[in-house]
C-alpha cells in the first residue's frame, strides 16, 4: 500500500510518500520525516529509550496526516505474470 504522510517543519507543510503492507508504524514514520528534513545529520541526537515522537517534536517535526494513496491488490505479481 502506498501511504501519504503530511508533516510539517518550520510551519511549512511537507509531504512524504511510503510503502507498506499495512497502516506504518508510528515510529517509521516519525523517523522517516525526521531523515527526510535533515538527513543523517538531525539536530537532537536519540537517546536510547527515548519514545521516537518525542525526539522527532524535539528536532522539530510535527506529523499532521496519514492517508492511504493506494492499496495495492495482493494478486498484482500473479495477474502481471
Amino acid at each position: 500500500m502506498d501511504w501519504l504522510v503530511t508533516y510539517k517543519y518550520n510551519n511549512v507543510e511537507r509531504h512524504l510518500q511510503l510503502q507498506a503492507r499495512t497502516v506504518p508504524n508510528i515510529q517509521v514514520v516519525a523517523f522517516r520525516a525526521v531523515m527526510e528534513v535533515f538527513g543523517e545529520k538531525p539536530p537532537v541526537d536519540k537517546v536510547a529509550g527515548q519514545p521516537v515522537l518525542e525526539w522527532m517534536r524535539a528536532c522539530g517535526v510535527d506529523i499532521t496526516d496519514v492517508i492511504l494513496l493506494r492499496r495495492t491488490s495482493r494478486n498484482a505479481s500473479a495477474d502481471d505474470a
